[in-house]
C-alpha cells in the first residue's frame, strides 16, 4: 500500500462516515 493509498483510504473512510445509511 502506498502513502497515496493510504490517503485515499482515509478519504473513503471519511465519505463512507458523512453517509453512514447504516444507522
Amino acid at each position: 500500500v502506498t502513502k497515496h493509498d493510504k490517503v485515499c483510504i482515509e478519504k473513503l473512510r471519511t465519505w463512507l462516515a458523512t453517509h453512514n445509511y447504516d444507522s
